[in-house]
């Protein structure tokens, strides 16, 4: 299994929560979308395109949550095709039925836009925590003289200083 880094993405002094680059996100969404297909066959949902629908906009959103903003409309395009191709349309023939089809193009980008928002609130709420308890929050590069990072009890300067089985 190919392992991701995580990483804090950072502009100024503001840190950002750290997201999957845009292909990473998009694999993961295909990769879902299609594993969701026999899911809604066996539920019975592929006889119910809202249950459909639903669903791929709970996994647009789910991949939101670890994306950058620029990736909501690729998300929804993915899930778009698998939508169109075998729900609608059942045997992997895509057509535009115009107003409708562009109304669930936006419905799925605005799941994975609100999964992006939830997670950047989220982080916001929880930097604010920190802010407010005097606490620093901060990455695995650095923790604070002589501290710990908070929300990280593992992490202190004497971890990061002596290699071990987390600290290679």
């Amino acid at each position: 299994m190919v392992s991701v880094p995580q990483r804090v993405m950072s502009t100024g002094d503001r840190p950002q929560p750290w997201a999957y680059s845009t292909p990473v996100v998009c694999a993961f969404v295909f990769v879902g979308a299609a594993g969701l297909l026999p899911v809604l066959g066996v539920a019975g949902g592929l006889r119910h395109p809202a249950v459909a629908l639903a669903a791929y906009c709970a996994l647009t959103a789910l991949a939101g949550l670890r994306a950058r903003p620029p990736a909501a409309p690729l998300t929804a395009a993915v899930c778009w095709l698998f939508y169109d191709g075998f729900v609608i349309h059942q045997r992997g023939e895509l057509a535009w039925d115009g107003g409708i089809d562009a109304y669930r193009v936006a419905l799925l980008a605005t799941a994975s836009l609100l999964g992006t928002v939830a997670a950047r609130i989220g982080h916001a709420y929880g930097t604010a925590e920190d802010h407010e308890q005097g606490r620093r929050p901060c990455s695995q590069a650095r923790a604070p003289a002589g501290g710990r990072c908070a929300g990280r009890a593992d992490l202190t300067n004497d971890a990061l200083a002596k290699p071990g089985p987390g600290n290679t």
